[in-house]
């Protein structure tokens, strides 16, 4: 059992060390990935490979990043200041999809119409639907261009071609972000645990997902939370360093810090470290687990 210190948690680590723990972790975040289909299927068994598959419906259902912008992702720290507009799309095969996830984030329904060979995102909040036509499709590429504007752009965005076989498993799903969608009343605390539990839960899914995938870019930049991620180790944020990505998940600031308290509490509890575990993912995916599970441990019931 190791006890936290300083609200770090850490495998075999000590907290002296803790800025060559931060460049550890951006130097295994850049990985690479011009091309995002690595080689030979792991055959996972809950991932589904695409690179085979003909129907362009199923093609299009899985997440979907600029290619410009990951080259810029990979070498942005969690804690830039940099605002800087990472263009995604998450469509899954029931009609959901999320875009924009690591900025202010946006969902709704999408259609495709084969004739026209046009993908049309109808936002939840309203308001004009975007019209993209299809110029190029692959397993691991898409080529776009918005019929909205008057343009001749042709927007790029890759993929690595891999998608679980259950929607569930999908971070990007818009059922594991409802916590990032900011009430318009107040919360109870019993409410406001379950916004950090979902929080918590969104993380859990984006570890795994990067090891199923064997995700070739492994990047917080723009993901709400109250929590820093390192090569084998977590540490909370100190107040001043929560910015408006944290604070827009709740009703108001005050509620926010609630859950960061929470967090505080969560932190104070012992937790195991993997042993013999070299893979930094599955060492801090442990911890994160036990984690989750602390939330009800401090008072608050299920999320």
């Amino acid at each position: 059992m190791m006890k936290l210190l300083r609200k770090t948690l850490f495998y075999l680590l000590p907290c002296f060390i803790l800025a060559a723990c931060s460049n550890a972790v951006k130097e295994n975040e850049k990985t690479g990935r011009k091309k995002n289909i690595a080689g030979k299927k792991a055959n996972h068994p809950s991932v589904r490979y695409l690179e085979d598959e003909a129907d362009m419906a199923t093609l299009l259902a899985q997440g979907w990043e600029n290619e410009d912008d990951i080259d810029v992702l990979a070498e942005l720290d969690q804690d830039s200041d940099l605002d800087f507009a990472c263009r995604s799309f998450y469509l899954s095969p029931d009609g959901s999809f999320t875009k924009n996830v690591r900025n202010a984030m946006e969902y709704g329904k999408w259609t495709f119409d084969n004739t026209a060979k046009t993908v049309t995102f109808d936002y939840e909040s309203g308001g004009t639907k975007d019209v993209y036509k299809i110029r190029a499709l692959a397993a691991d590429e898409l080529q776009v261009k918005n019929m909205g504007i008057n343009t001749a752009t042709i927007l790029k965005f890759i993929s690595n071609g891999r998608v679980f076989k259950s929607t569930a498993e999908e971070p990007f799903h818009i059922s594991n972000n409802q916590w990032r969608i900011a009430p318009r009343k107040a919360e109870s605390s019993q409410q406001i645990a379950g916004r950090l539990k979902g929080n918590l839960h969104f993380f859990i899914l984006y570890y795994k997902e990067a090891i199923a995938k064997e995700t070739a870019t492994v990047s917080f930049y723009g993901l709400p939370s109250c929590l820093k991620w390192y090569a084998g180790g977590i540490y909370l944020r100190k107040k001043e360093e929560l910015d408006n990505r944290w604070n827009n998940c709740f009703y108001n600031e005050a509620q926010a810090m609630e859950a960061y308290k929470l967090m505080d509490k969560v932190l104070d509890k012992k937790y195991e470290w993997p042993k013999n575990e070299t893979n930094w993912l599955k060492k801090n995916l442990f911890v994160l687990e036990q984690m989750y599970r602390q939330v009800d441990s401090v008072g608050i019931t299920n999320y």
